[in-house]
């Protein structure tokens, strides 16, 4: 019986052992359903010298899925065949797949690069909050009156008067209206920035930084 042909997805990682047969075509991936090319000797996804291997360093050429040629991990095609690179680091693939963890953080985007995550997050100022409504109850106060009810009209412009100057002194700064992060994961160890790590307090235990 013909042993199996080993191959591994440079995508998500996964190995999986197709027959001979499939030498020179494609197979799905079991995990993530991406082609692979078929190869008599399959190459490794993260193909690392001996050295860059001890010291556990994520490569700089991969293999294109299509063509096979080495290609660099943060090409945005093949420069060979012209197939689109959707490499990304495997920590970023990780973060991606357990985006669930952070339900109880408030909403936030991230975006994507081979080796770098970006997240982001806009709160709406507690002073527009204040202020907003506080333009509501003028027009509604305004109103009242012109229709001679000013003992209702009156005390609600005082107080809309008195939202708008606490308003204008609880307006926060931009830091603490927009919080961001980014990890990039081409440096040992990854560099993490962010403008409120308190925010970002899950995040970096995920990554254990």
């Amino acid at each position: 019986m013909s042993r199996g042909v080993s191959a591994r997805c440079p995508d998500c990682n996964a190995k999986l052992t197709v027959p001979p047969k499939l030498i020179g075509k494609t197979a799905a991936c079991p995990r993530c359903q991406r082609q692979i090319m078929v190869l008599e000797s399959a190459p490794a996804p993260y193909p690392l010298s001996t050295e860059a291997a001890e010291k556990e360093c994520t490569p700089n050429l991969i293999h294109c899925v299509r063509c096979s040629r080495e290609i660099a991990v943060d090409a945005s095609q093949c420069p060979t065949c012209g197939a689109p690179n959707h490499w990304q680091h495997p920590e970023i693939t990780r973060f991606i797949e357990n985006k669930e963890l952070f339900d109880d953080m408030p909403a936030f985007q991230t975006q994507r690069f081979p080796m770098i995550l970006k997240g982001h997050s806009t709160t709406e100022q507690r002073g527009a909050k204040l202020s907003s409504k506080a333009v509501s109850m003028v027009i509604l106060g305004l109103a009242l009156s012109a229709f001679g009810l000013w003992v209702i009209g009156g005390p609600l412009l005082i107080i809309a008067a008195i939202m708008m100057l606490v308003s204008s002194l609880r307006t926060t700064d931009p830091s603490d209206t927009f919080q961001e992060f980014s990890i990039d994961f081409s440096q040992s160890p990854p560099h993490w920035y962010s403008n409120d790590d308190e925010f970002w307090k899950p995040v970096k235990a995920f990554f254990d930084l």
